[in-house]
């Protein structure tokens, strides 16, 4: 049985580990959980239970997440579901294909908990009542250290709009997952493609739950030009890899300016010390791997042995390094410069709403720099050719 590993205070309150040690990788505390360090692979990468083990010990990760799954068996897509995708990118249109959380629970978890490895599961629905269920028989049957939440996928009653979305189904969802349950902390998994990524966070963070993954896969498609049709049966798929990192960069950073108190688990384009280092300095306070384990399933470790060079030898501090690239702003002000409180206004008279100078100084934009002036003519001159 995994152990968990909530880090407690005498007084109930959660303990927050000591990780400003140089030399130290771990524990990194993610809301209520507490992981040996802050490196996972992310949901569908690495299958449902043990299949990956030979690969590398999965207990030496900070935790290994589940592929999604749903209350009762699920399909998928057919057909041909994967393809590359330009600049080292991945497209999927897999579906959520997986055998239900029952079977799941008796076949793959027995497996995977023997490998001592903290788990979490990933689930989805198509209903609150199926995610709530599904969820519950996870608490119960198992000793997972979290649930995240799949919420990109359609609402049952609106097929063509995600659920991560819309802040109101988000707390719909995530606030009756998180009643049903008696311990288990829940993390919500958001779309980069959410209209107001910030307002889709603290939905899932005022309603229960303890972290937020930023992001999932953004849809896109692929074209085969020899048979002039979609390359994926699905038509659409999730891009995943490199092409993600910017976009998962940026909605990281937005969700940590807005709301420092929610906990971020960054994953987009994760693959080396270099794309993890840059989550943390944005404000993810740990990492999921993604679409790298494909090419190299050993990658999670890889980054493990990584990163505790990094916090050792190469001096940097993992305290210090969380969100240091970040300035706290209001939601509504990314992209704007706070300005400086106004000096106090002389005496006599009134600041206007827009203080214009009286004089502003004559000076040639950035891109004239170097460039003569044209000497200006004497009164009364012309060029040759012009009439008076």
């Amino acid at each position: 049985m995994v152990e968990r590993t909530h880090a407690s205070s005498p007084n109930g309150q959660v303990a927050t580990p000591k990780w400003h040690d140089r030399g130290r990788l771990g524990p990194i505390a993610v809301g209520r959980v507490t992981l040996k360090n802050p490196v996972m692979n992310a949901a569908g990468t690495y299958g449902a239970g043990a299949e990956l083990a030979s690969f590398g010990d999965l207990s030496a990760l900070g935790a290994f997440v589940t592929k999604s799954l749903s209350l009762r068996p699920w399909r998928g897509n057919q057909g041909h579901n994967l393809t590359p995708a330009p600049g080292g990118g991945m497209l999927n249109s897999v579906g959520l294909k997986n055998p239900g959380v029952r079977r799941w629970i008796e076949e793959d978890y027995p497996r995977l908990a023997h490998t001592g490895a903290a788990v979490v599961v990933s689930l989805w629905g198509t209903t609150v009542e199926a995610v709530v269920s599904a969820a519950m028989a996870v608490e119960q049957y198992t000793d997972a250290i979290a649930i995240e939440v799949n919420l990109s996928c359609p609402n049952s009653g609106s097929p063509h709009l995600l659920v991560s979305h819309d802040p109101g189904l988000i707390r719909r969802q995530i606030g009756a997952i998180a009643d049903r349950l008696e311990h288990t902390p829940v993390w919500a998994k958001l779309a980069p493609s959410a209209p107001d990524i910030v307002a889709c966070a603290a939905a899932a963070a005022d309603v229960g739950a303890d972290a937020v993954t930023l992001v999932n896969t953004l849809s896109a498609m692929a074209v085969d030009t020899a048979s002039q049709a979609p390359t994926l049966s699905g038509i659409y798929g999730g891009l995943s890899g490199p092409p993600l990192h910017a976009i998962a960069l940026r909605a990281v950073h937005q969700v940590h300016a807005a709301r420092q108190d929610i906990p971020i688990i960054g994953v987009g384009g994760v693959s080396d010390k270099t794309t993890a280092l840059r989550m943390f300095v944005v404000g993810a306070r740990a990492v999921q791997v993604g679409t790298a384990c494909f090419a190299d399933p050993r990658t999670p470790h890889k980054l493990v042995t990584q990163l505790s060079k990094a916090f050792g030898r190469g001096g940097f501090d993992y305290g210090a390094l969380v969100g240091s690239g970040v300035t706290a702003v209001s939601p509504h002000e990314f992209g704007t410069r706070v300005a400086a409180p106004a000096s106090p206004d002389p005496p006599g008279r009134r600041r206007s709403r827009i203080d214009i100078p009286e004089r502003a100084p004559r000076r040639l934009p950035p891109v004239y720099a170097g460039v003569a002036r044209p000497r200006p003519r004497a009164r009364g001159l012309m060029r040759p050719g012009e009439e008076s």
